[in-house]
């Protein structure tokens, strides 16, 4: 169970970090502005906001196996729509998708521990989850240029459909090892569920974890977007400046176990 959360969290950082090291690439082939990658960049977190909630609503109603793989094969087809793009627009929305099945899978993970396992071995087994993210944007970032794109012949389509499959196939295992979780005597209406999350924001402690949230991924999504391109106009190659980015990763991953 904890193997395929992980490895449905790992397609996600898979995905979420495969345009950063493709910057140039796409910009030259597209004819795109750092303006017009940055809105494309930051488009599945618009996405993800509005979803979030629905999403969480949805995994209640249909439980958390079905909801990481729907999760899952939606990130896999964003990656593979990616590949198709040829403008901006078909691009944008491509990447957006993203922000469809990327809650699916966030919210799904927690509730999966949190229905399997108990004292401090759930402790454990989010710190472990966690670092799936982390791994997969450490693949894309250390891979991506020195090792796949040169495989490829510089065909940065076909790398993200690749990734794309892998999300795919994270969601098939998923499904090979998933096992349904404790379900509520009677699912809650929308009203009440919306009640709920009323009483939660009335939290002090609550409010205060969403506003550091806010400052977190600014600097997290920001720096890991751009941090490749960054280092290269510092003059490191592209290769280099991927091997670089990776270090702010590893440190997370570390202390995501710590």
């Amino acid at each position: 169970m904890l193997a395929g959360v992980w490895f449905c969290y790992m397609a996600f950082g898979l995905s979420m970090a495969s345009l950063a090291p493709l910057v140039r690439e796409i910009e030259a082939d597209l004819r795109f502005s750092h303006s017009a990658m940055g809105t494309i960049m930051g488009a599945w977190q618009f996405v993800f906001i509005f979803a979030a909630i629905p999403c969480g609503m949805l995994l209640d109603r249909i439980g958390a196996r079905w909801g990481l793989a729907i999760g899952a094969l939606i990130i896999g087809l964003s990656g593979i729509f990616r590949g198709f793009a040829g403008e901006y627009m078909e691009l944008l929305a491509a990447v957006a998708l993203f922000g469809l099945g990327g809650p699916l899978i966030s919210a799904g993970a927690p509730k999966v521990v949190s229905e399997h396992f108990e004292g401090a071995r759930r402790g454990l087994a989010m710190g472990i989850y966690i670092t799936g993210p982390g791994i997969g944007a450490i693949v894309a970032l250390l891979l991506t240029q020195p090792v796949v794109l040169p495989w490829l012949e510089g065909n940065w389509r076909l790398l993200l459909q690749i990734w794309g499959v892998v999300g795919i196939l994270s969601g098939l295992f998923w499904l090979l090892v998933a096992r349904e979780g404790r379900q509520p005597s009677a699912p809650m209406e929308d009203k009440a569920q919306l009640s709920s999350l009323i009483e939660i924001l009335r939290i002090p402690a609550v409010r205060l974890i969403l506003l550091m949230s806010v400052a977190v991924f600014a600097i997290n999504h920001g720096m890991g977007n751009w941090l490749v391109e960054i280092l290269q106009s510092f003059g490191a190659s592209a290769s280099g400046a991927s091997a670089l980015a990776t270090i702010p990763v590893g440190i997370g991953i570390l202390s995501a176990l710590t």
